[in-house]
């Protein structure tokens, strides 16, 4: 028997990272000759990226989530066309209380998956997305997350308590790719012209609010004032990159902090950092984090955001709270440059033994998908 699956989404464009990165490695990982992969996204992808699905086989759907009447006509009519799916597997944070009951009456299953915890409520969308998240749980049959915090935070204790309705899916990765690679961080370092002496910091993530690195650009300001030979590099894109490019100019960093957009060899960069910034407002899982530690990197967190799930149990992860001044995080981060390890090979496989290896953990999804199928 084959399945066909449904993946809706706010974006499927690996290069956006998060949750994008982990749709990716799913269908990566997929047996397609068991599983059909369809998507409905909110957000075009670019058109490579939309070639590689056609050409294995998906189809892909847009749909503009903000305009409430269009959306749930879409999925009247959209269900009604396509009618075999046996599974509807969320990923955003659309208002999916509109379609759930039509999935339902189509007989198939429907999956939310959170992927993050302790989502902010700035404003009116922030506001609108935690409402859609809390009725959404009303009308779903089950519900994944990358932690039990994560469907806690998003859909409540009684479900995240729920053995038979939620469960936790680890954000896995390719172990073997993250691996350290000594000839990569040569590479990368002759690139930019950096030496193996200097301490190189780093970071990677959306730019934006979530990722705080406007706080990872003064805690490296008060780095370098006591270890000179030190640069900061962030990778991403974002909105608030000119904020990013402004806090540089203030500190006068110029010559010491390197902005890169987002790169396709993130396992060569993680090689040539010796250290990993992770100062989060809020996460999920944070599969950067993750990819880190594969690497051997010292990776410096915050601890009100990072889940129990994101520490390896290599010694590697040291939590530091955000209502420390960017002085304290500095001085953590000096007293480990002694500890700064060079057999950085052994990680992949101990993140391997803890249950993160991709492939493992796409198989539990699939024995889900197989165990749970309606059989009407």
């Amino acid at each position: 028997m084959k399945l066909n699956v449904l993946f809706v989404a706010n974006n499927i464009d690996p290069l956006d990272g998060g949750i994008s990165t982990f749709i990716m490695n799913c269908y990566k990982y997929f047996d397609h000759e068991k599983i059909q992969i369809d998507f409905v996204v909110h957000t075009p992808p670019p058109d490579h990226i939309a070639l590689y699905f056609k050409q294995h086989g998906s189809n892909i759907f847009y749909i503009d989530p903000f305009n409430i009447i269009k959306y749930r006509f879409f999925w009247r009519k959209f269900l009604k066309l396509h009618s075999n799916y046996n599974i509807v597997h969320i990923h955003s944070y659309d208002p999916a209380f509109l379609y759930l009951g039509l999935v339902k009456k189509n007989k198939m299953i429907s999956i939310i998956h959170s992927h993050t915890t302790n989502m902010p409520k700035f404003n009116i969308v922030d506001r609108i997305c935690k409402f859609n998240q809390f009725t959404s749980g009303f009308y779903a049959d089950y519900f994944f997350g990358c932690s039990k915090q994560a469907i806690e935070d998003r859909f409540g204790k009684n479900i995240a308590n729920s053995i038979e309705r939620s469960l936790v899916i680890p954000n896995g990765i390719e172990t073997q790719q993250f691996k350290f690679n000594g000839k990569a961080r040569e590479q990368i370092r002759k690139n930019l012209n950096i030496s193996n002496d200097t301490i190189l910091i780093g970071q990677v993530g959306r730019f934006d609010y979530q990722k705080n690195q406007l706080f990872s650009i003064n805690v490296f300001s008060c780095f370098h004032e006591h270890h000179a030979d030190s640069k900061l590099i962030l990778i991403g894109d974002g909105k608030d990159e000119q904020k990013i490019r402004n806090e540089i100019n203030k500190y006068k960093l110029n010559d010491f902090v390197i902005i890169l957009h987002r790169q396709n060899n993130i396992s060569d960069y993680l090689s040539a950092f010796d250290m990993f910034l992770f100062p989060s407002t809020y996460e999920g899982f944070g599969i950067a984090l993750l990819e880190a530690q594969c690497s051997g990197l010292h990776c410096f967190v915050s601890k009100e955001t990072i889940v129990p799930e994101c520490d390896m149990k290599c010694n590697l992860l040291h939590r530091i709270s955000l209502s420390d001044s960017a002085e304290h995080w500095s001085k953590v981060l000096l007293e480990f440059i002694p500890r700064i390890t060079q057999d950085r090979y052994i990680f992949s496989n101990k993140v391997k033994e803890n249950g993160y290896d991709l492939a493992d953990c796409i198989k539990i999804i699939e024995n889900f998908y197989f165990t749970h199928t309606r059989t009407y």
